[in-house]
């Protein structure tokens, strides 16, 4: 055989074993492809650098111009997002990656095609599917091969790419080589979306973990669990009953729970620095009512609840105890390992001091209410008391034997005059004559009385301001004040010491144990009462101000002195504090709003001994001992008296006699109609005719008086002849001027 014979053998034996080796070829380059896809898949957990990665590797293996990644493959999407795209040097990008870009016609359908279609799809030569017309013309595209790829977060992305320098029909090896890219690069996709969210999620937990008002603990509770199991193995049934006969295991069960993570508002509420003081243990902040709460929290989740609400008191790593409400959860899919357990802490402990402080209120108003209504009723038993001893002692001689004894009758009921008028100043009730008067007068008018009052082992102390601080109040009642506080400095001083009084001009201090504190923009005259005494303890501070309320030893006190200057700073729209701790003296701060006037009102003068009349007086008064008194009262003094029970009866006989009544004297509260209704209807025949009220308090309606309040005035019960008489002929003389 010859040499070309032979050479002619061997090309056609070569060309038989061609499609096997191209085989092994397409098959090796398939591998290398997929190991190269995979490792860039594999190189990093960043999404846009995976991406980015991939099509880097996709241009080189496909020998392509452009490789790209739209999301979402959706063709009723308003606009799509390039995610990633890489080209080679001459083909400039499609569009501004990251950007949102209408969905223009042709890419609609282009997505429409690929989410029918399953697997790639190739657009231009070769293909049936023609190139878009307007996508073609704007990026030089000559061929496109196109797939969706399906991760199982969110929605289908387009994956793609573009053969710009030349028309080019796609192979069967390049079209199964791109389909498995775009398979592997919907797993990749699945895990980096999962993760990024995940990391977004961790990221916004995070966020609102630590900038959260609500101090927020994140626990582990799989040693408790172990511990409950533990016990479950050893035959406890009943946990509770078993905690309670075994209180350390409480204890020692919350050692076991582990603290991982504390927010910024857990290390204020505690005062901590660091988490890591947080971090050593739940001991730290823990009291006994926190191990208690604990201990709820171990029956619940032995009962197989996940969430639990419950008040305790935790503390500061100071020792400082705050008030809250604990919230415990397990969280979802961790019910049983519980290796994640979340407690918020609300902290309530102002609100509980300002629910305090309204029941404190409440209370404060109760008891008034309750001892204005005492006060009324016993004054007029005081009034008739007064007023026959009155009468049967002017009737005596000096040297009578029996006025020793109606003296006494007289001394003992001017002292309960006394105590009524304190109860009625406590429940804001008492009647005021305010004027114009300077404090610091006051302070000095009364220094002489208060140094024999607190006794000569008190040094008494006084400094008033160098302005004058004019307020409206009754004088009378302002020292009533300086007595009551002076005398309750002096009982805290047994062994001696200081009492220091003084005045000022000022904003209003904090309302102590008060409540709110007034408008601080509103200039106030300050009386400021200090002593050296032995102070008061937080628990007894809270209670000063309730009537009866004492700390001296039974019958050394009624409990009345405090709530009586209570009651007469709030009637005169003041406000008083204190602010006193046990062993270092007690200083109490009554603040009056100050008045511009142009001069201080003098006292006025006592009148002199009442004269009587011929007037005739419609006397209206539903307590028959008072009703009797009075008119014997009248009648002595030469009156003529219409008398009435009620109010009904009042207005029938003014009716009868209304050209002949002079005066009227009318009780407040009075059985079917009420000494004001009575006024209002007389007032509007007669506007000109003196009204008197005579009540064991002074309600709101009756100073709410009738028309422009002239020919009104108010006498408080209990009431002498004396000045019964006195005020009825200044006000008859008044008529006639």
């Amino acid at each position: 055989m010859d040499e070309s014979t032979q050479g002619s053998a061997e090309v056609d034996r070569l060309r038989s074993l061609d499609p096997v080796e191209e085989e092994r070829k397409a098959h090796l380059r398939f591998f290398e492809a997929m190991d190269r896809v995979n490792r860039a898949i594999q190189g990093t957990h960043d999404l846009e650098q995976t991406m980015r990665d991939v099509l880097d590797v996709v241009l080189a293996i496909l020998d392509c111009d452009r490789a790209w990644l739209v999301y979402p493959c959706d063709p009723a999407t308003p606009t799509f997002r390039v995610p990633m795209e890489r080209c080679r040097p001459a083909y400039a990008a499609t569009s501004a990656v990251g950007l949102d870009v209408p969905v223009v016609p042709d890419i609609s359908a282009l997505l429409a095609t690929l989410r029918a279609t399953d697997g790639p799809v190739t657009f231009g030569p070769g293909s049936r599917h023609p190139l878009p017309v307007g996508m073609a013309q704007a990026f030089h595209i000559r061929s496109q091969m196109v797939t969706a790829v399906h991760p199982k977060v969110g929605q289908p992305y387009a994956f793609g790419i573009h053969q710009c320098s030349r028309e080019r029909i796609w192979t069967a090896e390049e079209v199964r080589l791109f389909q498995e890219v775009g398979r592997r690069l919907a797993d990749a996709l699945t895990t980096l979306l999962i993760h990024r969210d995940l990391q977004e999620s961790e990221r916004r937990y995070h966020l609102a973990f630590e900038s959260s008002p609500v101090p927020i603990w994140e626990e582990d509770f799989s040693a408790v669990k172990a511990f409950l199991d533990g016990l479950r193995a050893r035959g406890v049934v009943d946990l509770e009953a078993w905690l309670r006969a075994h209180p350390q295991a409480v204890h020692e069960a919350a050692a076991l729970a582990r603290v991982q993570d504390v927010n910024q508002a857990a290390l204020a509420m505690h005062g901590a620095t660091s988490k890591g003081e947080l971090l050593a243990g739940l001991a730290n902040v823990f009291t006994p009512e926190s191990f208690e709460m604990f201990r709820q929290e171990l029956v619940c989740l032995w009962q197989g609840d996940t969430r639990i609400v419950g008040d305790a008191v935790v503390k500061t790593l100071a020792g400082e105890a705050r008030n809250a409400t604990v919230y415990f959860s397990v969280c979802p899919g961790f019910e049983q390992s519980l290796s994640k357990v979340v407690v918020s802490l609300v902290d309530i402990t102002d609100k509980l001091k300002l629910e305090a402080q309204l029941r404190q209120v409440h209370k404060m108003e109760a008891i008034g209410t309750l001892a204005g209504g005492v006060a009324h009723d016993f004054n007029n038993i005081l009034s008739a008391i007064l007023g026959y001893a009155d009468l049967a002692r002017t009737s005596l001689a000096s040297d009578d034997p029996q006025a020793e004894a109606i003296d006494h009758i007289l001394a003992s009921a001017r002292r309960g005059a006394r105590l009524t008028k304190g109860l009625l100043a406590f429940s804001r009730r008492q009647v005021l004559r305010p004027r114009p008067v300077d404090v610091n007068h006051v302070v000095r008018g009364i220094e002489t009385l208060l140094t024999r009052l607190i006794g000569e082992d008190v040094e008494l102390v006084t400094r008033v301001a160098p302005q004058p601080l004019v307020v409206m109040a009754d004088v009378g009642q302002l020292e009533q004040v300086l007595m009551n506080l002076a005398t309750n400095a002096r009982d805290a001083m047994p062994d001696g010491g200081r009492l220091t009084i003084s005045t000022s001009a000022q904003g209003v201090d904090d309302a102590g144990v008060d409540g709110p504190a007034r408008d601080p923009a509103k200039p106030c005259a300050a009386i400021t009462v200090s002593d050296t005494g032995a102070g008061l303890d937080p628990e007894n501070r809270e209670k000063i101000f309730e009537p009866f309320f004492t700390t001296k030893e039974l019958g050394k006190g009624t409990g009345l002195g405090l709530s009586i200057v209570y009651g007469i700073v709030k009637q005169h729209d003041g406000n008083i504090s204190v602010h006193s701790e046990h062993g270092a003296g007690t200083t109490f701060q009554v603040t009056l709003p100050l008045v511009e006037v142009t001069a201080v009102e003098a006292e006025p003068a006592r009148p002199a001994r009442p004269s009587g009349g011929t007037e005739t007086l419609l006397l209206a008064e539903d307590d028959p001992d008072v009703r009797a008194l009075n008119r014997h009262v009248f009648e002595r003094a030469g009156y003529r008296v219409i008398v009435a029970e009620d109010g009904d009866a009042a207005l029938a006989l003014y009716n009868e006699h209304a050209d002949a009544i002079d005066l009227v004297v009318l009780d407040v509260i009075m059985p079917k109609r009420s000494g004001k209704d009575v006024s209002d209807v007389i007032k509007a025949a007669r506007p000109d005719l003196p009204v008197l009220f005579v009540s064991g308090y002074a309600a709101d309606v009756v100073q709410e008086k009738p028309g422009s309040g002239e020919g009104v005035e108010f006498l408080a019960k209990p009431v002498t002849g004396y000045d019964l008489l006195n005020k009825v002929r200044e006000m008859l003389d008044a008529r006639r001027c």
